[in-house]
């Protein structure tokens, strides 16, 4: 600027022309001066094929070229949009200072969003495709501002386990025993870098028949295994499927060989009941026994004959005449039982006469042989009957339902009446295990193109069924059978029953049968079936799982009395030659094995007075002189008064019955019997003998007598006799008076046997109960 005296300034720099005079002071020629504009700033990147997705653009990974930048000021505006060149670089520049963002609008094609890097200036990558709070100074170049991309490249894989079980190898296949709970879970993982849809992902099991599709099954997800339930399976993410729970095939390998017995022989028609004929074919052996049933159901052991015509019985009612197989009057029964399990085919009927219609049963004995057979032991196996209209030899096709066991019965036919014939052949066939195969499924996933499969299996672990059975009698496990719990008779009593199985069998409740004896081992009659309580079966499945449990129980029964009583006889006889007058009130005591008794008379007028007589003993017994009579008339009677007898026992009796003497018309008689309760009775009452029980004894004769009286057989230690209270023409003698007394010498026990059958058997302790012992 020029001064106070003027000046040029057309030239930078210089102020030209300044003119001063002399002493002229030329002030304020200035040069003023100003701050240079800002250096710009810059922002660049690339946009690259990340490769190995980790965010860092390493070398090697090639640029994408032609893909949208954009620039956003503070406010998240637009400012600027540019492409990315060859080398997949882009860049703004020209920027004041301030913060930016920038943004990939738009994904590459075929590429998926990898992992943005803020660059040398710092930022934000929160967001997908938007790299912000880029801040740059004046002059400042921010670099590496990167988007990765990748290529898609999904990938999936699938393991399968087998009970929890990852199978690796399979030489080494995990073991299950046959119909055995089985669960085939899968683990799906994302192996890729794409997302599957739940629609998407496909995963299938061959159920181990890869040539067979229609028995493929679908697992299903466990969805609580989808992370954030967004039904996405993200890449990285596992999601777990599982199939129902099904029953362990059984693996088993067995072969079949036929067993053909031929029976021919020459014994004797007849020989000891019960004999047993044993015979082996083809490693199988059998006993043979003969049975007969009466028409009233009585079981009784036979002879078995054998012959050139095969085998006959010859019952207990029978000649050897007869000895055929036949339904006359008793019914013949050969009993087969087997060293194992047999399926029985066919048999040969041979010496057929009128007809060979037969029964037949098949079961298994658990192991016991059969002494006898009995209606119990065959309602429990499997009957079928086998008909035909010819009297001519034949093979006779039975056991229709191809059953198998250890035990045949063969019988002509039990409603029938004419069928005989001797049994010649029995063709039976043997199977038995030989191995154990493998059950090998294969699951396959199938997702957006992509697939995997895993191989898995098991086989059959060495089957050992075990049941085991312990008893309790009203909630105590009797261990020592010299240590019974004490029950008082008539007390409740409830049998419970704990079952487990003890192996690696499972069992169907169909197949698990309790019985208990009911403590009598020989009458299969009155055995019982405890309940199963629904409750101790795990799951409610119906299945007795190894390891499992299951408690049976009784009904509750009254605890039966088992005190052992001893019965001896307490036989009086009255004979003696007293006056025929006396005291009234006098008490005779006579003592008899052990038994004393205290008799006494006593009379009750028409009016119902009650009064003392005096008692006699005579030859012809014991006789009555009541308070009205004279000694002429000195037998018991039923004239004036009625004439009554008074036994007073020192225990309780059972009484008999009593002889009668001297009977002049008619020898009626009432009988009372009862206790008096420890009180000796002065003076017999209506009350009193109200409080007894009363029968009368009628006859016709006038003879002496016994009379039978006491038809209910009670007990007692008090007995009244009288004159027939209702009659007029009574008189008599009492000669004699058999009791007998009942006394317990000690106690019982009740023993019953609990057994438990599944294919295999057991049995428990016997467990019982006895009396209470006296304190």
């Amino acid at each position: 600027t020029a001064g106070s005296t003027g000046g040029n300034t057309d030239v930078n720099d210089i102020i030209s022309q300044i003119t001063v005079n002399a002493g002229e002071n030329s002030t304020d020629n200035n040069f003023g001066e100003v701050l240079p504009p800002p250096e710009p700033a810059s922002i660049s990147g690339f946009v690259y094929c990340d490769d190995n997705d980790d965010g860092i653009k390493d070398a090697g990974e090639a640029g994408l070229s032609n893909v949208t930048i954009q620039l956003l000021n503070a406010a998240g505006v637009v400012i600027n949009t540019t492409t990315t060149a060859a080398d997949g670089s882009y860049s703004f520049t020209g920027l004041d200072a301030g913060t930016y963002s920038v943004v990939e609008p738009t994904q590459p094609a075929g590429k998926n969003d990898g992992k943005e890097t803020a660059g040398s200036t710092g930022g934000n990558t929160d967001v997908n495709d938007i790299i912000s709070q880029i801040t740059v100074n004046a002059g400042e170049n921010s670099t590496d501002n990167n988007f990765g991309e990748v290529t898609p490249t999904p990938g999936i894989d699938i393991e399968k386990f087998v009970n929890g079980i990852d199978v690796t190898d399979l030489n080494v296949l995990p073991e299950i025993a046959a119909g055995a709970n089985v669960t085939f879970t899968y683990d799906v993982t994302n192996t890729g870098n794409v997302a599957f849809s739940q629609a998407e992902v496909l995963v299938k099991d061959d159920n181990g028949t890869p040539d067979n599709l229609a028995d493929d099954f679908i697992p299903a997800l466990v969805t609580a295994s989808d992370v954030g339930s967004d039904g996405i399976l993200s890449a990285g993410e596992t999601w777990i499927y599982t199939s129902a729970t099904m029953a362990a095939q059984d693996l088993s390998v067995t072969t079949t060989s036929d067993a053909n017995f031929i029976f021919s022989g020459s014994s004797s028609t007849t020989g000891s009941n019960g004999n047993i004929r044993t015979f082996t074919a083809n490693g199988v052996t059998v006993d043979a026994s003969a049975h007969s049933r009466s028409a009233s159901g009585d079981w009784n052991t036979g002879y078995v004959g054998i012959y050139d015509g095969g085998l006959g019985v010859t019952n207990s009612g029978e000649s050897g005449s007869n000895h055929r197989v036949d339904n006359g009057t008793q019914v013949d029964y050969l009993l087969f039982e087997f060293n194992k399990d047999v399926t029985v085919d066919k048999t040969f009927l041979e010496y057929v006469v009128n007809d060979s219609d037969i029964s037949i049963w098949i079961g298994d004995r658990n192991g016991t042989d059969i002494s006898t057979l009995s209606d119990g032991l065959l309602q429990s196996f499997t009957k079928e009957n086998n008909f035909t209209s010819s009297s001519n030899s034949r093979w006779a096709d039975i056991n229709d339902s191809g059953l198998t066991g250890d035990t045949l019965v063969i019988s002509a036919y039990t409603e029938g009446s004419n069928d005989e014939f001797k049994l010649k052949k029995l063709n039976t066939s043997v199977s038995e295990s030989v191995g154990n195969g493998e059950y090998l499924n294969v699951a396959t996933v199938t997702a957006n193109g992509v697939s995997d499969s895993d191989t898995s299996g098991y086989i059959n672990s060495v089957s050992t069924p075990g049941i085991d059975i312990e008893k309790f009698v009203n909630g105590i496990d009797v261990t020592d059978l010299n240590v019974l719990p004490e029950i008082a008779a008539g007390a409740n009593v409830t049998f419970t029953y704990d079952v487990t199985n003890t192996g690696n069998v499972a069992f169907s409740q169909a197949e698990v049968l309790v019985k208990d004896d009911n403590g009598t081992p020989d009458n299969l009659a009155d055995d019982f079936i405890p309940a199963l309580v629904t409750a101790s079966d795990v799951g409610s499945d119906g299945i007795l799982s190894a390891g499992e449990t299951w408690i049976y129980t009784s009904a509750t029964m009254a605890a039966q009395d088992l005190s052992v009583t001893t019965t001896s006889d307490a036989n009086f006889i009255f004979s003696g030659s007293s006056s025929t007058t006396g005291s009234n009130g006098n008490i005779r005591t006579f003592t008899a094995n052990g038994v004393t008794v205290d008799a006494s008379a006593h009379s009750r007028s028409a009016s119902g007075d009650w009064n003392t007589g005096y008692v006699g003993i005579y030859d012809g017994g014991l006789g009555v002189t009541n308070s009205g009579e004279s000694g002429s008339n000195h037998r018991v009677d039923n004239g004036t008064q009625v004439d009554y007898l008074l036994f007073e026992f020192n225990k309780d009796v059972t009484v008999d019955k009593t002889f009668l003497e001297y009977v002049v018309n008619d020898s009626d008689i009432s009988i009372w019997i009862g206790d008096r309760n420890g009180t000796d009775i002065s003076t017999l009452s209506d009350s009193l003998l109200q409080s007894f029980t009363k029968e009368n004894n009628f006859t016709s004769s006038s003879n002496s007598r016994w009379a039978d009286i006491n038809d209910s057989g009670l007990t007692g230690d008090t007995l009244v006799i009288s004159a027939y209270t209702e009659g007029s023409n009574d008189e008599f003698k009492l000669k004699k008076l058999n009791t007998s007394v009942s006394e317990s010498v000690g106690n019982g026990e009740y023993l019953n046997v609990a057994t438990v059958t599944a294919n295999v058997s057991a049995t428990v302790i016997p467990a019982g109960t006895q009396a209470p012992r006296p304190h």
